[in-house]
């Protein structure tokens, strides 16, 4: 057998390479953790603002539904609304959904009202959705859910009416 082996260790690897080298590795592995923990970075704040956005236009939709509730008119009668359907109703007709919204309305635990035929978010037609909206339990007061499906996950608001 001879003075050199054709195998040589990690450290006779390490040590036969150059200085210069393994310098630019360890800059160049810090460069890239550097761009990950930047990018984790970017992405955590940006969907912290996408949420904050989604909550306030729930909130604006709450003030709508609210000032509709209390001092609009039923564009059927003229008159006060006098029943949740008519209310629900009205909302779905004068509210125009964003191109990444979509509504449905319920009566007594039942699907009564889905959004204009043009709404590009069909949320009726997500089956584990439509579930759990009208799971038992009545609820008491309005609030801000999120609901993970296969399709997708919701960000929405229920608005409960008593009339």
């Amino acid at each position: 057998m001879s003075a050199t082996t054709p195998r040589r260790g990690l450290r006779a690897r390490v040590a036969a390479t150059s200085v210069r080298a393994r310098i630019l590795s360890v800059v160049v592995a810090l460069a890239a953790l550097s761009l990950a923990a930047a990018g984790l970075t970017a992405h955590s704040l940006q969907m912290r603002v996408v949420d904050a956005r989604v909550a306030a236009d729930l909130r604006a939709s709450y003030s709508e539904f609210q000032h509709l509730a209390t001092d609009g008119r039923d564009p059927a009668t003229g008159d006060a609304f006098t029943s949740p359907r008519a209310l629900v109703r009205a909302t779905m007709q004068l509210k125009v959904p964003a191109r990444n919204e979509g509504m449905i309305g319920f009566v007594d635990d039942r699907l009564a009202f889905t959004a204009a035929e043009t709404t590009a978010l069909r949320l009726e037609d997500d089956a584990e959705l439509l579930a759990a909206l009208t799971a038992p339990g009545h609820e008491t007061h309005s609030h801000v859910r999120s609901l993970t499906t296969d399709r997708t996950t919701y960000t929405y608001l229920v608005i409960p009416v008593v009339l």
